[in-house]
């Protein structure tokens, strides 16, 4: 299983970024499946919300909102990782452990290690800290 840290969704949904086709095409080449947990899913909700609300006029919405449908029709061909009973174990035990890294990332880290999953980060410095945990980056 493979699951997908917000930095490689957002490459994923923005077409314009140089590292697009490459990782879409090495995504396209894996047999694991490949899942969005829902973490990586509530922070570009808020990202897009974030965006929404700080419009300052009617008409500097229409660009937002448009986006804002695009993720949301986007994530229908996704499987989405649900926040479980073991992963939220999990993330009690690595809070007390990393106490320095931050919620968000430990959830990740809690979701990637109640399901033995790969996760694809760019943000090694924190992730490499977390033992037995397999991280790799696939936009270096």
């Amino acid at each position: 299983m493979i699951l997908l840290d917000t930095d490689h969704l957002t490459v994923l949904t923005n077409r314009r970024h140089s590292s697009h086709l490459v990782l879409l095409s090495r995504l396209a080449g894996v047999t694991d499946p490949i899942y969005l947990p829902v973490i990586s899913v509530e922070e570009q909700m808020r990202g897009w919300l974030a965006r929404i609300r700080s419009a300052k006029s009617p008409h500097r919405l229409i660009g937002p909102y448009a986006d804002f449908v695009d993720l949301i029709e986007g994530l229908e061909d996704w499987d989405i990782l649900r926040w479980d009973d073991v992963a939220a174990a999990n993330f009690v035990v690595l809070k007390k452990q990393f106490s320095t890294i931050g919620n968000q990332d430990l959830k990740f880290a809690a979701q990637a290690q109640s399901r033995n999953a790969l996760l694809l980060t760019a943000n090694e410095k924190h992730f490499g800290k977390i033992p037995n945990l397999r991280i790799e980056n696939w936009l270096a």
